[in-house]
């Protein structure tokens, strides 16, 4: 059929007023949205260049074919590295992103005061002035009583806005409530961000590994995208590395390896039981590495505080010369890991006595009654994990001669949202340190590389960075989230939302004033999105950046609508890869441009909405100024203005001048928005052997926390403050807070082992590729959503072992109910044998909470409504949510 684009514009339209009508909206008197005049788009064929954000990776270049207006085709880009012109479905999916008719189309404000998920807006469509001017003087008079009370809540809604201007907006307002939407299912990153020095993950090396063990996590073909992981993996099999997967669920890479059933969040008696078997049974350790890249050898005080000499420096026990010296003391020959030394009536112990002892009594027979997993098992996978290290074993790359170390364990968020969630990541690199598998070739690796990542502090050991170093303690609070209780958390946006509720109770002298929301669902991304929306509603003034008339627009008091992904341009830069460390990307920064469509309708660039209230707040002068210090070119990649491309600090810029001057800064004068129209691309790639960090630090130039001494000297100062202001943290005595705060990771019953006995499973949610995350409204996508229906047998089911579902008296097909201590859904049973037998399983980022988006996505199992995370039931240091609540199962 020959359509013109004018002629499509208005089928789109007119589907989009169709489809809002009786699902609580109100549509503008006699419009049915503003949309962009079509008679002047050029007409022909053109192919411009583009990045894919249809999933949190964000690392495949694309090329966009626009004809006569229309984008009809979306392919991988040839010329990259990453996905070498392939692309995924999802990515090719982002033209029904575009052509959406839940898209909110223009500006527009609330007439209904009366908020809720039930309720009609009565939404009036505004101009951009009018929408700007509402906005800014409502933020401008907030601030200028006290900017603490603007909450700013972001999200990886809107990525392209997130990894390049996320913290800015909250910096030039003032506010310290910035709050993240996207955090508290994946805090992940702090044992990163304090062993390894790296954001946001440490990753296995598949060019060089032979032994990985993965604990709920993808290495990259769960995750089903187009990009350099999902080839590494297959590829590195193919070179001899052996897939050991530790999961409730058999995964593809489960299936294409060995997996061992664990049952849902007992992840760390997995690993400690590890740990007891190499210690005691095996033996077979890298000694070298634990004297003298480690603080193994560090001599710890009976208050487990270093002892430290006359220099102020840790000490260590030289066997060769009998004596105590300081830790980095070049006369120092032969650290002692054992024995018991005396400093005066000092009783001293290394610290690898201490964690040894502390291993004693985790057996494999132990964890087998935890985890399920047999004993036998355990103890062959730690036989085959120090037999595969290769111990004292080396290679040479590029002409440089490093350890060589082919095993890893690397958890993430399955194994790591839980409420002992950083003992456990904490745990995996204990058992990597013991065979000396960190940041050589074949082991476990920070994701980060170059001169500075491992430099070491004071101590000798590496110097944390970010989470790890955390916020600062301050009474009364002045978070809605209540960092200053929870330093090192990723996002308690949970949190902040029950204090929202009631700041008072909590300690707070301020009251939320304002709310402004940017690419971050807090109500069905988080946890119990029933008290999230009843905050939301409370809030005097909610302005929000939208793409489509989701919970949180439907919360707003006025939305303010961004381009589509194809509609925006922008820049994306990637300096690290999150899931592997492999061929392609190691040791490479690869920098993309989105060359945008012609908009459709009436919206505009996030970052440019937010320049403009920043504007009419009055704070111009004070992002400038943020921004000549700092800009975000990616979600760990950042440029700093030189002298020459400073921005003035009165002036208003688009971001696109912005990120110009800083692509000339990072990379030269000659690579800046221009370059990057004409080529598409920026690649940048050191030597491999660069990309190592044992290469800019070798031999004993820093050492590792064995012995997680920054963690218990962290949460010392947090409960002396705490005690000091006489503060009450909510949930916890001090005395339990600092439970996990401890220098070596514990086994301790949390509350999913202390639930009623009638709550028999554990409950726990997984990624299928077509439905990873609900980025680019893929959980709205027809393509997708008739595949999913159509083809796969696990979408939109509750996934039973079938044994467990037999014992129930369930079949296939029948529509039974879960229900967790916080809320309950209800779904088709799909029996396999996939599923651990203690386990309720559901796949994919679905479920909503409004019609505004279609029946149908409104109608699917929403896994989120079983989360809770009330004071006193999350992980206090990572604030993970614990993702496997315990549930019971019964027939509607």
């Amino acid at each position: 059929m020959d359509i013109s684009r004018r002629d499509f514009l208005k089928i789109v339209g007119a589907a989009g007023a169709v489809a809002s009508v009786g699902v609580g909206l109100s549509l503008p008197d006699g419009k049915v949205f503003a949309q962009q005049d079509a008679a002047n788009v050029k007409s022909g064929t053109e192919t411009l260049f583009g990045y894919c954000k249809m999933c949190m990776k964000g690392d495949c270049s694309t090329l966009v074919t626009v004809e006569n207006g229309i984008v009809t085709e979306i392919v991988g880009n040839p010329d990259s590295p990453i996905n070498k012109g392939t692309l995924c479905p999802r990515g090719k999916s982002a033209i029904l992103n575009l052509y959406n008719p839940y898209r909110v189309k223009a500006p527009m404000k609330r007439t209904n005061p009366k908020k809720g998920l039930d309720e009609d807006p009565g939404w009036v469509e505004i101009s951009w002035e009018e929408a700007i001017e509402i906005v800014g003087s409502k933020f401008k008079e907030i601030r200028d009583n006290d900017p603490r009370e603007l909450v700013y809540n972001v999200g990886f809604g809107m990525m392209d806005y997130f990894v390049t201007f996320f913290p800015m907006f909250a910096m030039a307002y003032g506010t310290p409530n910035l709050i993240t939407s996207n955090g508290p299912l994946c805090a992940v990153h702090y044992a990163a961000c304090l062993i390894q020095a790296s954001m946001p993950v440490s990753v296995p090396d598949l060019e060089h590994g032979k032994y990985l063990i993965s604990l709920g996590r993808t290495t990259g073909p769960n995750f089903g995208a187009a990009n350099s992981t999902c080839r590494a993996l297959p590829e590195a099999m193919e070179n001899g590395l052996e897939l050991v997967v530790v999961d409730p669920r058999c995964s593809i890479e489960a299936s294409k390896g060995t997996w061992v059933p664990i049952r849902p969040g007992t992840d760390l008696s997995f690993v400690l039981a590890l740990i007891n078997v190499v210690l005691y049974e095996i033996g077979r350790l890298d000694f070298d590495f634990l004297k003298n890249r480690s603080n193994a050898s560090y001599l710890i005080q009976e208050d487990g505080d270093y002892y430290r000499g006359a220099s102020g420096k840790p000490q260590i026990w030289d066997l060769a010369d009998g004596r105590m010296k300081d830790f980095d003391d070049p006369s120092l020959k032969d650290p002692a890991l054992e024995g018991e030394y005396f400093a005066g009536d000092n009783r001293l112990t290394p610290s690898f006595i201490l964690v040894k002892e502390a291993m004693e009594n985790y057996s494999p027979e132990w964890a087998e009654e935890i985890c399920t997993i047999p004993a036998a098992t355990i103890r062959k996978i730690a036989s085959d994990f120090v037999e595969k290290a290769m111990i004292g074993s080396t290679i040479k790359i590029d002409g440089f001669t490093f350890p060589y170390r082919p095993v890893g364990i690397v958890a993430s968020r399955g194994a790591l949202n839980h409420e002992d969630g950083a003992y456990t990541d904490l745990a995996c690199r204990i058992l990597c340190e013991l065979v000396g598998a960190m940041d050589v070739p074949g082991g476990n690796q920070g994701c980060h590389y170059g001169p500075h990542v491992l430099e070491p502090t004071e101590d000798g050991t590496v110097a944390p960075i970010m989470e790890a170093i955390g916020e600062p303690f301050s009474y009364p609070p002045n978070h809605f989230d209540l960092c200053e209780y929870f330093p090192h958390r990723h996002s308690t946006v949970y949190s902040a939302y029950r204090t929202m509720l009631e700041p008072e109770k909590y300690g707070l002298e301020i009251k939320p004033k304002g709310l402004f929301v940017v690419g971050g669902n807090s109500v069905i991304g988080v946890v119990e999105p029933k008290m999230v929306a009843e905050s939301i509603s409370k809030v005097p003034f909610t302005a929000s950046i939208v793409y489509h008339f989701d919970e949180i627009a439907q919360l707003s008091d006025v939305i303010m609508p961004e381009y589509s992904m194809l509609e925006r341009f922008g820049i994306n830069t990637t300096s690290c890869d999150f899931l592997t460390h492999n061929r392609d990307t190691m040791g490479a920064t690869i920098t993309m441009v989105r060359q945008p469509v012609e908009p459709i309708y009436n919206t505009r660039l996030a970052q440019d909405i937010a320049i403009d209230i920043l504007e009419r707040v009055g704070a111009l002068s004070d992002l400038n100024a943020i921004l000549n210090q700092v800009v975000m070119l990616g979600e760990t990649t950042e440029a700093s203005l030189k002298p020459e491309y400073q921005l003035e600090l009165n002036k208003k810029y688009e971001i696109g001048e912005i990120w110009d001057r800083a692509l000339k800064s990072y990379y030269g004068d000659e690579y800046g928005v221009d370059y990057l129209h004409n080529n598409g691309i920026i690649i940048d790639k050191v030597p491999a052997k660069e990309s190592y960090n044992y290469f800019h630090f070798p031999g004993s130039e820093t050492r590792y926390q064995f012995y997680i001494h920054t963690q218990m000297k962290s949460g010392q100062r947090l409960a002396e403050n705490i005690r000091a202001n006489n503060a009450k943290v909510p949930g916890w005595e001090v005395e339990d807070l600092l439970e996990y705060y401890q220098p070596i990771p514990v086994w301790r019953k949390t509350h999913i082992f202390k639930a009623p006995e009638e709550f028999d499973l554990f409950a726990l949610n997984y990624k299928i590729p077509t439905s990873m995350f609900r980025l680019g409204s893929a959980d709205q996508m027809p393509w997708t959503m008739d595949w999913n229906t159509d083809y796969h047998p696990y979408f939109n089911v509750i996934g039973l072992n079938a044994a467990t579902a037999e014992k129930k008296g369930f079949r296939d097909g029948d529509i039974i109910v879960v229900e967790s201590l916080y809320g309950k859904i209800e779904g088709k049973v799909k029996t396999s044998q996939l599923f651990h037998p203690d386990s309720v399983a559901i796949a994919g980022a679905t479920g909503r909470m409004v019609k505004s988006l279609g029946k149908r996505a409104s109608e699917l199992v929403h896994f989120n409504v079983l989360l809770g995370a009330p004071f006193g039931n999350f992980d206090p240091v990572m604030g993970a949510v614990e993702c496997t609540p315990r549930v019971k199962v019964y027939k509607v």
